[in-house]
């Protein structure tokens, strides 16, 4: 029995010699490496889908009612300020600012002649007045036909992109419903919903950051 506990113990202690080797030999070979931890600032944002807008939208509406001989442009074109958009047809009203003008020419031909004699006091002053007064109705009526006649032609009041076009060859163009519509993308603005939970997050002159689907990789500042 004695010699039992001998083997037993001389097993053991071969055990204890077996595992102090093998722990100092981990202890030998492991690399520890240790990093300083820095505060990191914690940043927060918030999404948000929109739809941009330009902020210059104009509707042009026809001056005059005739009806549409050739239409210059389609939707997607980029015009600028001035450009002739459609030709209405101006046959009547190239007649009116014709006449008008000849009217005219002969008015004020008539009122210089008068003015001189007036002058010279060889007219009464009723009949300088006169003289004036049928100048200046011609004039009036000079003024409106030209304006009717130059109408004719539908231009573009500003430089943009053409969002809408409501003429077509033949049909007719008039004060109600608008030729084109013209948007300025130069200036946008993105409408936007924000719940009640995130308004507060929200304030007055943020910086935000935009991308757009149409232009992916790109991003804007606003």
């Amino acid at each position: 029995m004695r010699n039992k506990f001998i083997v037993i113990g001389l097993v053991c202690g071969l055990l204890l010699s077996g595992c102090e080797k093998k722990i100092a030999e981990l202890s030998k070979n492991t690399l520890v490496v240790t990093q300083a931890l820095k505060p990191l600032t914690a940043i927060n944002t918030q999404a948000f889908s929109g739809v941009v807008k330009a902020i210059n939208t104009v509707e042009i509406l026809s001056e005059v009612e005739a009806v549409t001989k050739k239409i210059n442009v389609v939707v997607g074109d980029n015009v600028t300020k001035g450009q002739i958009l459609a030709q209405l047809d101006d046959t009547i009203n190239k007649a009116h600012y014709e006449q008008a003008k000849s009217a005219y020419d002969l008015a004020k031909q008539s009122y210089e002649r008068q003015t001189a004699l007036f002058k010279e006091s060889v007219i009464s002053k009723q009949q300088y007045e006169t003289s004036e007064a049928q100048f200046k109705q011609a004039e009036g009526a000079y003024t409106i036909a030209k304006k009717d006649f130059e109408d004719c032609q539908i231009k573009a009041p500003l430089s943009g992109s053409i969002a809408v076009s409501n003429l077509e060859v033949g049909g007719s163009a008039d004060r109600k419903t608008p030729a084109f519509i013209l948007v300025n993308y130069a200036s946008v603005e993105i409408p936007f919903g924000v719940t009640d939970r995130e308004i507060a997050k929200i304030t007055k002159g943020k910086n935000v950051t935009v991308t757009i689907d149409p232009l992916p990789g790109k991003t804007f500042s606003g």
